[in-house]
């Protein structure tokens, strides 16, 4: 986490698409049109461009200003946003076509709120995912893939591929 970056559209100007009674959350918009840029370029949208991003997992990010830092994104006509259709997808977003068609600069993360906000939901993300892990996740976790495989083999003998490996532990 020591060189975090936004992957900003060249063209996005955050003081720019905020009323400055929103400029604290400068750091907060970049985030969201950061995210919202990557998916676009990864392909992580339907049909129409939107990504559903749960509402819940942005406002761990992106904090208690979450609703007014969208709502103002989207009167400033900088994201559009999907209405929210119950039991089926969450709220859909995308950015402007503008920024969609223009070339991405990457910017370092210099807001020291980000930063700790996101170390702290990697870190509980860490910990969820190793609720899940069986005593074999634990012995590979510090170590390097030639260790690991000495470690597989030890325990489950020659194999070719993963798929060959036993599906229980």
């Amino acid at each position: 986490m020591n060189t975090l970056r936004y992957w900003l559209p060249q063209s996005y100007d955050a003081f720019g698409s905020l009323p400055v009674a929103s400029w604290d959350l400068v750091p907060e918009a970049k985030l969201l049109v950061s995210l919202l840029a990557w998916k676009h370029a990864h392909q992580q949208i339907d049909k129409h461009g939107f990504s559903y991003l749960h509402s819940q997992w942005l406002k761990t990010l992106l904090g208690r200003g979450y609703s007014r830092l969208v709502n103002d994104l989207a009167r400033s006509k900088v994201i559009a946003r999907k209405n929210y259709s119950a039991g089926r997808f969450s709220y859909g977003y995308r950015l402007a076509n503008s920024l969609t068609r223009c070339p991405v600069i990457n910017e370092l993360v210099e807001s020291t709120r980000i930063r700790n906000r996101l170390a702290k939901w990697q870190a509980a993300r860490q910990a969820e995912q190793e609720t899940r892990w069986q005593p074999i996740h634990h012995e590979l976790a510090h170590i390097d893939s030639v260790s690991s495989r000495s470690i597989v083999r030890r325990r489950y003998g020659d194999y070719q591929r993963i798929a060959d490996l036993p599906s229980r532990v």
